[in-house]
């Protein structure tokens, strides 16, 4: 076991050490609080060892801050650093600070380096969600075996530290892809507390438990992805299975999986349909044998939620849920994130909270995508494509012409295009019918002025505001308006009655 921020240095070296962490944190002349502790330690060495006499830096990191905000974290830092070590020297615009410090006749220093965070992923890296839950592996990790505790936020974590921490993962990116530089700051404190999260459930009285964290290698790439793949194409030739899975999200969305190391994976090969495999999962997470742990960035207090456990509990949360209400805007008086005033998207609303609610729009750039996305205090809470929306209809006995039948997505979405004479006219048309049929708000008085603003709007938002409308009069107009929103909000959480329990971390 490590001792977090122990490093290679003690007496007054330590001292020193640990005034400069404490100053990494603070508040700016306007009473502005800040704290900066996403840092790599560059160097740690003892002062006092003989093989370092000639080393006139003993300890230096890299403080990681976002690229716009560069400037302002090197003043803050500057200034706080100086008033603690008077005679601190701060070069390059600020974001190099030298520390002198002078202990029993040596004089070393320290060095502070303020850096921009590195932004998305790049060429043939890591994408940038692989890299987020990649690092939680990591970060799980060093909380369960290095640390055998919580990590603490404020202090360092080395490269030592995350190099042992990486004997206990199996992952698809390289270990410098998933911290310091390469690790935004805001995931870096997200996977901190997600790692704290996971100790408190399954490490602290893991007993025996030797854990793998397994994100894209492992079981997670293996067994797992072939059981899915075996059974889900055996589903879609059963006429008993209403509703398939697009994906193996929608099975299971777990992004990492914890696999104890002593269990024989191999079990499931053998397992023929869902149910034996989805029971195989859960028998294994009742004996926290094989976790599979679905990820949120963690801005506030972290939540942990079990999911797909208890049919019963499954079936009563969504028995309370229906079509409610719904919103639709045609044009509104102010821009939002730099978007026009004419919103290609409508709300439907299963529940009666603010964020019970589905976001329908096309979610591609030059292409039709037109999916459901459920929608959430801090994030976005799962999809239905709209091939599973047609799906979901025709599993319930519902026929709409326009979704389930004379609509194909590609020739639809070409349709739409202003410039296809041949249906622009009738497309326009449709649109502006449901507009006025449900009572659209910003909706002008004078149809002629309607028709020719929607007439000129670009092919995408003809094409998702005329799906999303479509959507809305099936459901108000089937008389199974409860029954889809319920259908649609099980599929899209990944909580129908084939999926299987996984855990949820989430503000």
């Amino acid at each position: 076991m490590t001792q977090q921020g122990k490093v290679n240095i003690s007496g007054q070296w330590e001292v020193a050490v640990r005034k400069v962490q404490e100053a990494l944190a603070g508040a700016d002349p306007q009473g502005k609080e800040f704290a900066y502790f996403n840092f790599d330690v560059k160097t740690a060495v003892n002062p006092d060892d003989d093989a370092n006499k000639r080393k006139k830096i003993f300890f230096a990191i890299k403080v990681l801050v976002p690229k716009s905000g560069r400037a302002v974290a090197a003043n803050r830092l500057t200034r706080n650093l100086t008033q603690v070590f008077p005679d601190a020297v701060a070069s390059r615009d600020n974001q190099q600070i030298d520390i002198p410090i002078a202990v029993g006749g040596l004089s070393k220093s320290i060095r502070v380096e303020v850096k921009p965070e590195a932004g998305g992923g790049s060429g043939g890296g890591a994408s940038e969600t692989q890299r987020n839950e990649c690092a939680q592996c990591l970060y799980a990790a060093l909380a369960f075996y290095v640390y055998r505790g919580h990590i603490d936020p404020t202090k360092i974590i080395t490269e030592e530290d995350f190099q042992e921490a990486a004997k206990y993962i199996d992952i698809d990116a390289k270990l410098e892809e998933i911290y310091g530089d390469a690790l935004d700051l805001s995931w870096h404190h997200s996977s901190i507390k997600g790692a704290n999260k996971l100790w408190d459930v399954f490490g602290r009285n893991a007993g025996n438990k030797r854990y793998t964290f397994c994100r894209g290698g492992g079981p997670d790439d293996k067994e797992i992805k072939k059981a899915f793949q075996r059974v889900n194409a055996q589903m879609k030739k059963d006429p008993n299975i209403r509703v398939t899975f697009s994906s193996e999200d929608k099975w299971n969305p777990a992004d990492i999986w914890m696999v104890d190391n002593s269990l024989d994976m191999s079990q499931l090969d053998a397992l023929q349909t869902v149910d034996d495999i989805n029971n195989f999962i859960k028998v294994k997470y009742e004996s926290k044998e094989l976790i599979g742990v679905s990820l949120k960035r963690i801005a506030g207090r972290v939540k942990m939620q079990v999911l797909n456990y208890r049919k019963d509990a499954r079936s009563l949360k969504a028995s309370r849920y229906g079509f409610k209400k719904y919103d639709l805007v045609y044009k509104t008086s102010s821009k939002k994130d730099n978007k026009d005033n004419y919103p290609m998207d409508a709300y439907l609303y299963y529940y009666t909270g603010g964020y019970d609610k589905f976001q329908s729009r096309n979610f591609g750039d030059t292409k039709g995508s037109w999916q459901l996305e459920l929608k959430a205090a801090s994030a976005a809470g799962g999809r239905a494509g709209g091939g599973s929306v047609t799906t979901i209809l025709d599993s319930l006995g519902v026929s709409y012409v326009g979704l389930t039948s004379g609509y194909e997505n590609t020739t639809f979405h070409q349709h739409c295009d202003p410039k296809n004479k041949t249906h622009k006219k009738r497309i326009t048309e449709d649109i502006l019918e449901l507009l006025k049929k449900y009572n659209a708000s910003g909706l002008p008085k004078d149809d002629s002025q309607t028709i020719g603003e929607i007439a000129n709007r670009n092919q995408s938002w003809r094409y998702s505001k005329l799906l999303s409308l479509r959507l809305l009069d099936c459901i108000s107009t089937s008389g199974k308006g409860d029954e889809i929103m319920r259908a649609l909000y099980l599929y899209a959480a990944s909580q129908s009655d084939k999926s299987s329990v996984y855990v949820k971390l989430m503000d």
